[in-house]
């Protein structure tokens, strides 16, 4: 529910969302930081329900695999396509540690695979399926 204002005979959008100085840290997912909200402000984290389930493994010392699933859905409906869900999101992440104290000591040379895919809900106007890929190396000394 939009609540307006009018400030010195001007109308002015009030807000109503939770803005703390670190919202845009995408905090579950890298691709609904850009999905979520982004015709209004990318990275905005309100009006959101997110119960997830999330699964790692770490096969070896220098291997971790992560899987999660997200169902995503709004308080409001306020949204451009009308309705409360969000969608469904899954991300799978795969690190890697490719090399330890290989030219200085400590060093570390890592890197990981993610792949994120969100199916939108009803709250969208538009329906389109989103994927996210990254791949990065990392070295830390």
């Amino acid at each position: 529910m939009d609540k307006n204002l009018i400030v010195n005979g001007d109308f002015v959008k009030s807000e109503e969302g939770w803005s703390p100085l670190w919202a845009r840290y995408p905090q579950s997912s890298e691709l609904f930081v850009f999905a979520y909200d982004a015709e209004q402000s990318a990275g905005r984290w309100s009006n959101l329900i997110d119960p997830n389930l999330s699964l790692t493994v770490t096969p070896a010392k220098w291997s971790k695999t992560s899987a999660s699933i997200h169902y995503l859905a709004a308080f409001e409906a306020d949204g451009n396509g009308g309705g409360h869900e969000r969608g469904w999101e899954g991300q799978l992440r795969q690190d890697f540690t490719l090399a330890e104290n290989a030219f200085l000591p400590k060093d570390k040379l890592t890197t990981y695979f993610l792949l994120d895919c969100l199916e939108p809900g009803n709250y969208y106007k538009k329906t389109d399926t989103a994927l996210f890929a990254r791949w990065e190396i990392q070295y830390a000394f």
